[in-house]
């Protein structure tokens, strides 16, 4: 059964810059991702930790594009009481991000967080209580309900290493590495027997510098397909997968009078499979020849409807005026973070709609040969269709967690055209609830047995079912059925006593 929590926190970091980089002048751009780290699970709790990894590109004093990097740890706690042995599935998110310069050489950067856990519990939740094990005769009611359950994974590390550019005429120890990142592309996840076979891209972005152009930034996009392995996954199950990059590196070297650039990346892969399976639930229960003192909890609980991975580019045109940018010439670099997005259920379909934040680097040429680095930053909304394999019930809800692994950009005399990879993930659920007995605790002993024999007719309501009117009495429903010519095999779960118009207690 799965169950879904959440908690916000925050992550600071302050960076002193080392003294072989210049004063700031401008902060041009800054962006934070989550490394995810660990997790534990101990009694009533289940501790989160990773990493914050922040980067910050600005103009020094001498106009010179700087980049920095800094990371900081976290540790989030949730709070969860579980009734079996459960499997957690992480994921964590940056919310926000702000940034202070402290002084010409200091950065002050924060950002709120937000964890999400999934539990996937197995077992039946337990009913506490004496009535069980008191050796006395004991009436129980019970009900199926079709429950989610997950089964989760992370596979090892991964490396690739390729080249990504040649530059002619370019001597290597005349390049510079401003800043290296990567990202992953998950396209498409099967489940396969034994996992989940993952196909996608990873993306690395490094900005470089030569004497010849201040600022280069080479991408190199690396396909990939890989099996996370998963147990309990089958061929045919639902399967959801993502990823990360831990490290990624640019090299260069000689290659006569060229320098060529291999990049070089460590990428983990996590999947899911997904199903529904039947649980029983006690729902009530009562004994014969004692009154019982019952506890009863609502459950809250999701079946599966569906589960895809998502992927679609999103177009956005954006004016170079409103942005501050009308006489670019360049664009640097391009980042697109999704802040808030959300599934809506609409005559037409599925939508998907919310902000994305757009942030970035352009530069202008000077009389002088010079470049003007000129900071790009804009909130903007948007709202896609999206496909959904499956009929949507009115009591389904629909969650979403999507990022954009790729951002680029083209500008004309007008406008900065921006296209932002958006993927993730999409699960249909329907959500439902019942009452389930948590606690039966033994009464006191009933005297009424001790009494001579009698007939009671009892007429029963239209609320009553089978069941009730044998707790009511403290008999058995199989003895109701025997002194009413009732068939047992065509009760129904206790139901057919709504079709009687009096019950004959003995």
């Amino acid at each position: 059964m799965n169950r879904r929590i959440q908690k916000e926190c925050e992550n600071s970091c302050e960076y002193l810059l080392p003294d072989y980089m210049g004063d700031i002048r401008k902060v041009l751009m800054s962006r934070a991702r989550v490394i995810p780290g660990g997790k534990f699970v101990s009694d009533g709790a289940v501790e989160v930790s990773g990493t914050v990894e922040y980067e910050v590109t600005y103009a020094d004093s001498e106009n010179k594009l700087t980049v920095v990097s800094a990371d900081s740890d976290f540790e989030v706690k949730l709070p969860v009481d579980t009734d079996g042995e459960c499997e957690v599935y992480e994921d964590s998110e940056i919310l926000s991000l702000s940034l202070r310069v402290a002084g010409p050489r200091k950065l002050a950067l924060r950002s709120a967080l937000r964890t999400e856990i999934t539990l996937s519990e197995s077992g039946v939740p337990s009913v506490e209580g004496d009535v069980f094990e008191d050796g006395e005769e004991v009436q129980s009611e019970s009900r199926v309900i079709c429950v989610e359950y997950s089964r989760f994974a992370e596979s090892d590390e991964h490396e690739y290493a390729e080249e990504a550019e040649r530059l002619v005429g370019v001597r290597s120890e005349d390049v510079e590495i401003l800043s290296v990142s990567g990202s992953v592309r998950v396209i498409e996840s099967q489940s396969v027997d034994g996992g989940v076979r993952v196909k996608g891209e990873i993306i690395i972005v490094a900005l470089i510098r030569t004497p010849e152009q201040p600022v280069i930034a080479i991408r190199r996009v690396i396909p990939f397909e890989e099996t996370v392995t998963v147990d309990g996954a089958a061929s045919g199950m639902d399967a959801i997968a993502d990823g990360y990059v831990s490290s990624a590196v640019c090299g260069v070297n000689a290659d006569g009078e060229d320098a060529v650039l291999v990049v070089n990346a460590i990428a983990k892969y996590r999947a899911s499979v997904l199903g529904n399976e039947d649980v029983e639930l006690i729902t009530d229960a009562y004994l014969c020849r004692n009154e019982t003192e019952n506890k009863y909890t609502r459950l809250e609980y999701k079946t599966l409807l569906s589960c895809e991975n998502f992927d679609s580019t999103l177009s956005l045109s954006l004016p170079k005026e409103s942005l501050g940018c009308m006489d670019a010439t360049e664009i640097i670099t391009m980042n697109a973070e999704v802040r808030s997005a959300q599934l809506e259920r609409r005559d037409s379909g599925v939508v998907l709609h919310g902000e994305i934040l757009i942030s970035g680097v352009a530069c202008e040429n000077n009389v002088d040969g010079t470049k003007t680095y000129i900071p790009i930053k804009t909130q903007q909304t948007f709202e896609q269709n999206v496909n959904i394999n499956c009929q949507i019930a009115d009591n389904s809800v629909l969650e979403c967690r999507i990022f954009s692994p790729l951002c680029e950009a083209l500008f004309d005399a007008e406008n900065i055209h921006v296209k932002a990879v958006l993927c993730g993930r999409i699960l249909h659920e329907a959500s439902s609830e019942c009452t389930r007995l948590s606690e039966c605790q033994c009464g006191r002993e009933l005297s009424s047995f001790a009494s001579p024999s009698r007939i009671t007719v009892y007429y029963p309501t239209g609320e009553d079912t089978l069941f009730s009117v044998a707790k009511k009495f403290h008999t058995t429903v199989a003895k109701i059925a025997a002194d009413n010519k009732i068939d047992e095999s065509a009760m129904q779960g206790g139901d057919y006593a709504l079709s009687c118009e009096r019950i004959i207690l003995r």
